[in-house]
């Protein structure tokens, strides 16, 4: 049996000053944003996407004498969500810690190395749940014909296009704070570097940067280029092996506000526990003298809405 464990909201503070609770390397969680629940598990609204749900009678929107106005149908649909605790711990024993003790932290160095490694096995989960054209979106995806790492892909037509049909999909239009995210691994995004249609759009626009030759093109600016509110990029690697498939780019709709029948792909849910910590922090003793730092969250992946995404295939060869 373990001993109690000592909630560190030092270590804790420690970590978004170090490494950041996405870090530039993680993309998983801006897909997913978090939101914070107060429950393990509860029961929520979600849009629903049918033709019933987005056909409006425009004849019917003038109201007769006496008559009632024409109500929507459908609009919203419960659905659930059910958190599950998830961490990686690490030990430090007392001669070593004693022994870094004048220069370093031993105890912030070590949560902050668990840290990382649990950001990049939730990334993992995270590639393995979103990019999968099996089950996912066995209905919402589609291969683009030219592959994104020959400069003459036509990227730019690729992403409009398949926003264009999401966002019919959900009743032709955009809502208020709603972003449209491309989302890539690392090694399609520099082979988007090169492409043809996109360095020329990069030297027509506002946005060029006027220096030879031209820096790389930051995903702030890729966006701007390919006229959607963000781009991601995936870097994280689980060994030596890139977590993020280079097969596929996901365009989806984003959303981090708490109103969940915004239509968006969905959310990553956190349950707070007794605190408003995304990530907790614990230490406890361990014999023969250690101390183990503990670092954990409750979660749930949940890509709730597949119809708010598109996920395109063959696009690096």
């Amino acid at each position: 049996m373990k001993p109690t464990t000592i909630r560190r909201a030092d270590l804790a503070a420690g970590l978004t000053g170090s490494q950041g609770v996405l870090g530039s390397n993680f993309m998983g969680l801006d897909i997913l944003p978090p939101v914070m629940v107060s429950r393990q598990s509860d029961t929520f609204f979600k849009p629903v996407f049918t033709d019933k749900a987005l056909t409006i009678d425009i004849a019917a929107l003038a109201r007769a004498t006496k008559a009632d106005y024409q109500r929507l149908n459908y609009r919203t649909t419960e659905d659930t969500f059910a958190t599950k605790d998830e961490g990686l711990e690490d030990a430090i024993d007392d001669v070593q810690g004693a022994l870094v003790l004048a220069q370093f932290n031993a105890e912030q160095d070590c949560a902050n190395g668990v840290f990382l490694n649990l950001q990049r096995a939730m990334e993992t989960a995270y590639a393995s749940y979103l990019f999968d054209a099996a089950t996912l979106f066995l209905s919402y995806k589609g291969d683009v014909t030219t592959e994104w790492d020959n400069a003459a892909a036509t990227i730019y037509k690729n992403v409009q296009d398949t926003f264009r049909t999401i966002i019919n999909r959900i009743g032709g239009v955009l809502p208020a704070g709603v972003e449209r995210c491309l989302s890539v691994s690392s090694k399609v995004y520099t082979a988007m570097q090169s492409n043809t249609e996109l360095k020329a759009r990069r030297a027509g626009g506002t946005y060029n940067v006027k220096s030879t030759p031209q820096p790389a093109m930051s995903e702030m600016e890729m966006a701007q280029i390919l006229e959607i509110e963000r781009v991601t990029q995936g870097r994280a690697v689980n060994g030596s092996t890139d977590v993020w498939d280079d097969e596929y780019a996901l365009c989806s709709l984003r959303y981090a506000g708490n109103d969940l029948s915004i239509p968006c792909l969905g959310r990553t849910f956190v349950w707070a526990e007794d605190g408003a910590d995304r990530f907790i922090v614990e230490t406890y003793r361990e014999e023969p003298r250690k101390t183990v730092v503990l670092v954990r969250n409750n979660v749930q992946r949940y890509a709730f809405n597949p119809a708010c995404a598109h996920l395109l295939g063959n696009i690096h060869t």
